[in-house]
């Protein structure tokens, strides 16, 4: 199981990511990668050690982002998914649910 899994969306949607890391309480420092095709994606570094609230929380934003079709890309135990349509999202949410370790909210 890997500890961490990076989550990046485009630069345009940096706001959606600092928002997400707000609700996921993360005191996280954004990187930025540019891809091969000259596209530019922030990403955060999201822990396999979440509360039962803010798995919750991470799926529902995957699957909104799903719903109105804005890119993503999840890096997760060697594995790279990305996409924006519902059939993305479900890949994402399946690919981080059998790496993250849930423990409830006080044990956090």
């Amino acid at each position: 199981m890997s500890e961490f899994c990076i989550i990046s969306v485009p630069e345009s949607d940096r706001d959606d990511l600092v928002e997400l890391a707000d609700h996921l309480r993360l005191d996280n420092n954004f990187g930025q990668h540019r891809y091969f095709d000259g596209s530019t994606f922030v990403e955060m570094l999201l822990p396999m050690l979440l509360s039962t609230g803010s798995w919750l929380t991470l799926r529902t934003w995957i699957k909104a982002r799903a719903e109105t079709q804005k890119q993503m890309r999840v890096t997760c135990g060697g594995i790279e998914i990305t996409g924006m349509a519902a059939r993305d999202a479900e890949r994402v949410i399946k690919t981080l649910a059998e790496a993250v370790e849930l423990k409830d909210d006080a044990d956090i």
